[in-house]
Parts: C-alpha cells; structure tokens; sequence
C-alpha cells in the first residue's frame, strides 16, 4: 500500500482538525487561561515521547511494522483485539453521528438556511461512504484537501485574530476560572497519530511534524480566543469557535469558520473510517478477525457498515440526544487508553533489545491511565461512561478470547498481511 507523506500527515491530523476539538481548545482555553496553554505543551511532549518510542527502528526489527502488530506482540492477541475492536468501532459510530449532524446546522445557519440541516448531514456521509466504496486511493487523496481547507481557513482566523489582539486592550487570564478536568482533557486533543507506513525513515517524522503543527495551531486559536473573548464566555457555550470568528472578522470570520467545521467534519469521519480498517485488516491477516480466517478484509463490507450504523443513528436522534455526548467521552477515553498502551507495549518489547529509557513507556502509559481515572470520576455522567465501556468491552472481550484461542490466528509475526479487496 503506497502511503505517501501528505496523505498520512493529513490522516494524522484529521481528529486535531476536527470540530469538537475546536470546541473543547475553546472551552479548556475559556476556563483555565494561561494554564491550559501549558496543559497543551506537556500533552504535546507526553505524545511526541509516545510516539519515539512505538515507531522505534528496533521494533521493526521484530515485524512490528504497525501499530496493530506492536499491540498484539507487546500485551497478547486478546487483549490487543478486545481494545481495538472496540475503541475503534466506537470511534468510528459515535464521532461521526454527531459531527455530521453539527456540520450540518452550521450550513443550514452559515450558508443555506433552506436546505434541511439533517439533509445535509446524510449527504456528507454518502460522499464519505462513496469515496471509501469507489477506491481507497481516493479517499486517501481526498483527506488532503480537507485538512488543507481546514489549516488555510484557521491560518487566515488566527493571523487576523494576532493582528486584532495586538491592536486592542484586552489581556490573557481576564476572567479566569480553573477547571482541572479541561486542563487534563488537553490529553485528548493528540489523539490520532495511529498510521502508520512502510518507510522506516519517514515512520517517526511525519507524525512528530503533524504534532508540532497542531500544537503551534492550538497555542495560537487558544491564545488569541483568550485575548479577544471573555473566558466565562469560551468556557460556558459549545460554538467558542465560531464566537471567536466573528470577534475576529465579523460575517467573514463565520464564514471561514464555517468551512472549517464542514471541511473538518469531513475529515475526521474519513480519517476515522480509514483507522478503523487499517487497524481492522492488521487483526484480519493475523487471523483474529472474525469472519477473516484467511487475512483477507472484506473492506467494502464494514465501509457499508459503518455507514448504515451512523445513518441509522441520526435517523433515531441519537445526535440530539445529551448523552450521546457522554458516550464520545468515553470513547475518546478508550482511545487513550489504547493510545497509551502502545508505549507500554513498545516498552516491553525494547526491553529485550535493551534500549535506554524504555521505561519512560511505563511512565506514559501510567500517566494517561490516572488521567482517564481522574477524567471518568469528575464526570457528572460517570455512571453511564462506566456503563458504556463495559457494555462495550466485556463482550468484545469474550469474542475475541474465543476466538484467539480457537487456533485460527495466524502464529508467525513479520510482514505477513491481508490483500482486502481493491
């Protein structure tokens, strides 16, 4: 699979582009102030560390040439598949169900206030579903251009903010408030960085520059939001974003913010049904996929799924609902938590090699650990995140120590991989 560099930056930064990032960097921003910029750096640095550490050139030496890969040799095939079918099945219904149908309000009020905003919603996810189902190329392709719709517009926002914060009188840390669980949810905003490619020299680059890029994008909207928009303001409304474009720039800004929130709807849920299959076909040409036996993904297949899952969603209002957005809290926590497990993996398989600081793996993983606690018990809903990661994990758990130890996974590690279909 030819994964070229701009295709990969771009499926890297598809969850930091989307738009419940921007209103969390706007809400963390309105309550904690200077804080959370600092919050954001250390999240950054706990990332980057991450990152050196599973795309480590010893690990490929193992036949670790994917994260699916680190993850099975590192904590065992079913633990490795419980976590990720799950996460990733979360992820992939959940986000999407509720981005879709903001993006599709934000059209209705922004640009065209005739056009159902429901309808719009369900034509995005058919150009998604489309795209997946025509070639996988081009829906590679395709996330380029929307995340370059998305740097360029927040780029325009954020100079023009810098130019009308330097001329004002408003100043940081003006109504200041701390709130600890926004501070700790920055950990959040890193998430994404999970594709891989064949190119071991590019393997950690990529992903370390797409880092450094939405940091330097999140200190700049955070601190510009801060110096032009009460902080009580930021933190208690769920549109900081787009309060933050029209202090800015007016109706120009709202509708720059307005591309914005389509173009990184529509990345986020392309970027989301790539993770899911690429980390599906890893588990299929290990043999721990059921209904895969022979490594071959049935692509087309979960790209229908998925489609008809969150269409079938909207239509049942679940994106109207309050506690859907209780559920994308908890699966943004499993994504942590997965993505905090593969330094702990890396870390136990560098230990044979005898790498220096590989237990700064272990450090990692108990960091991200604690700050899932700490998230999950300051939550009002935590009864219900609780619920609904056992509703998730125990049965995926058992499907997956099934079928892991019915002897049909494949036993050999290395390059072996599932063709899928074209």
């Amino acid at each position: 699979m030819a994964w070229t560099p701009l295709v990969i930056a771009s499926l890297c930064a598809g969850w930091m582009l989307s738009p419940d990032v921007l209103i969390r960097l706007g809400q963390g921003a309105g309550a904690n102030q200077t804080f959370f910029l600092l919050g954001l750096i250390v999240a950054a640095g706990l990332a980057a560390r991450s990152l050196f550490l599973v795309r480590h050139p010893q690990l490929r030496c193992k036949g670790c040439v994917n994260l699916t890969e680190l993850l099975i040799q590192g904590v065992g095939p079913t633990l490795a598949t419980t976590l990720l079918l799950a996460s990733r099945m979360a992820l992939v219904l959940l986000i999407p169900t509720g981005v879709l149908v903001t993006s599709g309000y934000a059209f209705n009020e922004i640009f065209v206030y005739w056009f159902p905003n429901f309808g719009f919603a369900f034509l995005l996810l058919v150009m998604i579903a489309a795209l997946h189902l025509v070639s996988e190329s081009l829906a590679r392709k395709a996330q380029v251009v929307f995340a370059a719709l998305v740097l360029i517009s927040m780029v325009i926002l954020s100079g023009a903010g810098i130019v009308t914060a330097g001329s004002g009188s408003a100043s940081v840390d003006n109504d200041f408030s701390f709130s600890a669980p926004t501070l700790v949810g920055s950990l959040l905003l890193f998430l994404g960085l999970d594709f891989s490619q064949e190119d071991a020299h590019q393997s950690r680059r990529l992903p370390i520059g797409v880092l450094l890029v939405g940091l330097l994008l999140f200190l700049c909207w955070a601190l510009v939001s801060m110096q032009l928009v009460a902080g009580d303001r930021l933190a208690g409304t769920t549109i900081p974003h787009l309060i933050s474009a029209r202090t800015i720039l007016g109706e120009t800004g709202r509708i720059l913010m307005g591309i914005t929130l389509i173009a990184g709807t529509c990345g986020v849920v392309n970027a989301l049904f790539h993770l899911a299959i690429d980390s599906f076909r890893g588990l299929a040409a290990r043999g721990l996929l059921p209904g895969h036996p022979h490594g071959e993904l049935l692509r087309r297949r979960f790209v229908l799924l998925f489609a008809l899952a969150i269409a079938f969603l909207m239509g049942k209002g679940l994106a109207g609902d309050d506690i859907l957005d209780t559920y994308i809290q908890a699966a943004l926590l499993l994504w942590l938590f997965v993505s905090g497990l593969q330094p702990f993996a890396a870390a136990k398989l560098l230990k044979l090699q005898k790498v220096k600081h590989r237990w700064h793996g272990i450090a990692i993983m108990l960091i991200y650990f604690s700050a899932i606690l700490y998230l999950i018990a300051s939550d009002p809903d935590a009864i219900h995140i609780l619920r609904f990661l056992a509703l998730v994990l125990i049965p995926t758990a058992l499907l997956a120590a099934v079928w892991s130890r019915g002897g049909l996974a494949v036993k050999t590690i290395g390059n072996h991989k599932g063709k899928g279909d074209p």
